[in-house]
Parts: structure tokens; sequence; C-alpha cells
């Protein structure tokens, strides 16, 4: 499955400002099966992105997630994403874990918590310590 995604995915590109909108979405799932299938390179750019792509400003993640507790049609996989989401770098990562502690009651076990935090953690730490391949990545395969 990797070599047939990989194929796609060279051929897609990651450039998602070009193509139909088939294409774009087709780029979106040829990403997740490359990545799922542990293709490395979609692997670095997709860490490397998210990692990039959502900074709350101010107390925005904060309010953010206040709302939601307080809203019943919001599940608790969806809870759950955003706050993984939320919580993907090391700027929004403070806000996660002081939100945990003032909201003991989120509906998320302890051991969920606790290993939420600490794999978003080791993420953050993987991205660090990968940040110098990671860019000779992005600047070898930047058009």
């Amino acid at each position: 499955m990797s070599s047939l995604s990989q194929k796609q995915y060279h051929r897609l590109g990651w450039d998602d400002r070009e193509g139909t909108d088939t294409h774009k979405r087709l780029r979106g799932l040829v990403i997740e099966i490359g990545c799922g299938n542990g293709y490395q390179k979609c692997m670095l750019l997709r860490i490397s992105l998210k990692s990039f792509t959502f900074r709350p400003v101010g107390n925005g993640g904060l309010e953010l997630l206040e709302r939601s507790v307080d809203n019943s049609s919001v599940s608790e996989t969806h809870f759950s994403s955003l706050l993984s989401d939320l919580s993907s770098n090391s700027y929004a990562l403070p806000i996660v874990e002081n939100f945990l502690n003032l909201y003991p009651n989120t509906g998320l076990t302890n051991k969920s918590r606790v290993n939420g935090l600490t794999e978003i953690q080791q993420n953050i730490d993987w991205i660090q310590h990968n940040a110098d391949t990671i860019g000779q990545w992005l600047r070898y395969n930047h058009d």
C-alpha cells in the first residue's frame, strides 16, 4: 500500500493551491493513506505541517475549549481531537494543560489526559529533535 500511495503522493504533490477540488480531496486521502502506511516523507511533512498550522492567539484556544465544554452537542471524540489539535505545538500546549487543570471533569479519564499530553509532548520533542532533517527535506522538495 505504501508504494501505491507514494506514486500518487508524488504525482499530486503537496501544494494544495493548485488543482481541481477533486485533486485537493484526493491529495488529502493519499496523504492519510501514505502516512498511515509508514511512508516516512509523508509522515515528516504531515507532522511538520501540523506544528505550524494552528497557533491560537491570546486566550483564543482556551475560549474555544471552554465553549466546547458547555456545548452538549460536542462528542468526546471531537473534544479529544480539539484538545490534540490545539496542543500540537509548544505554543499551545500550556493552554491545554491549563484548561485541563481548570476543568478536571471534562469527561476524559485521568489516564486519557496523561497519555494524550505525554504523546503530544513526545511529538513536540520529536519535531524539535528532527527540525534540521525536516528543514532539509522541505528545502530539497520545494518547487
